[in-house]
């Protein structure tokens, strides 16, 4: 009797020995799924709030006007094309900043200056009318305008 005794001591205590494995196991498991639970919410979150944060771009006036001068855009096509660009950067979510404002110069926020075909051509694929279709008659007024100005102020 006393070896059976023993032996069901024994047997007694792995099989506390097992339980409080199998415990421990379970907590860490438990625990394991909380944390990764939170982060998964975590996550999200910041991807929610990162795709809702507007972008910031800073515009060089002064490239820009050289492009339009090297493209001999006429100014009814400067018109649309700043048009164009609020609109595309209004649906991008991207708030465009003067580069004389910026105290810092790094080329990696610089907008791209693109083409006025490719301007028109997102509008496209976005599904917007192009403002020069509704601004036409602005357009060559603004036009006008400018020409007498510059006329004024080199013929006087």
């Amino acid at each position: 009797m006393t070896e059976q005794v023993k032996r069901e001591r024994e047997l007694s205590k792995s099989y506390y020995v097992v339980i409080f494995i199998l415990g421990l196991l379970s907590v860490g498991l438990i625990c394991n799924t909380l944390v990764d639970w939170k982060l998964k919410q975590i996550n999200e979150e910041l991807a929610t709030a990162k795709a809702n944060s507007p972008m910031i771009k800073i515009i060089d006036q002064k490239a820009l006007a050289g492009y339009f001068q090297s493209q001999e855009y006429d100014i009814p096509t400067q018109l649309e094309y700043m048009d164009i660009l609020k609109v595309l950067l209004d649906k991008s979510r991207i708030i465009a900043v003067n580069a004389s404002a910026v105290q810092f110069d790094t080329d990696n926020y610089n907008l791209r200056i693109n083409s006025i075909e490719e301007l028109r051509l997102q509008l496209q694929k976005l599904g917007i009318d192009n403002p020069r279709n509704t601004k036409e008659a602005e357009y060559l007024e603004r036009a006008a305008k400018q020409k007498e100005l510059t006329r004024r102020l080199f013929a006087g």
